[in-house]
């Protein structure tokens, strides 16, 4: 209750392009949390995401599909 959210969109060419043929509204953004540390990760030797952070990805991106069904 007490946490502030705010998405980060995301700028790059990812997979949403492609949607772009079949909806008028594709959002891009990343529901993860990025740390300083990660940042210099971005498209470089050994990128990645934290496991916690990309599990938290997959269960938000969960709770949206259960959520129009």
């Amino acid at each position: 209750p007490d946490t502030l959210v705010a998405p980060s969109t995301v700028l790059g060419a990812t997979d949403a392009r492609y949607y772009q043929k079949v909806s008028d509204r594709v959002y891009r953004f990343a529901p993860q949390v990025v740390l300083p540390e990660d940042k210099k990760r971005f498209h470089g030797i050994n990128e990645r995401v934290h496991v916690t952070h990309y599990a938290n990805g997959v269960r938000f991106y969960r709770q949206i599909v259960l959520n129009v069904n």
